[in-house]
């Protein structure tokens, strides 16, 4: 997955949110675009593939 410039900006930005959930979004896109495989992502953040999976579902479908 590529980002533009803006978004990937965009979502720098919401990683410093003190919601836990926005960083967490954040954190799985951005891992995801660095091309970091989807269980490595579950693993690091404590979730589960599935979870992650389908948040970067939802932003390919919504975006930011």
């Amino acid at each position: 997955m590529q980002l533009s410039p803006d978004i990937s900006r965009q979502l720098h930005d919401l990683c410093k949110s003190p919601i836990a959930s926005v960083y967490r979004n954040a954190r799985i896109v951005l891992s995801a675009a660095d091309g970091m495989p989807v269980s490595d992502i579950a693993r690091v953040l404590g979730i589960s593939a599935r979870s992650v999976k389908s948040i970067i579902q939802t932003f390919k479908a919504a975006g930011v």
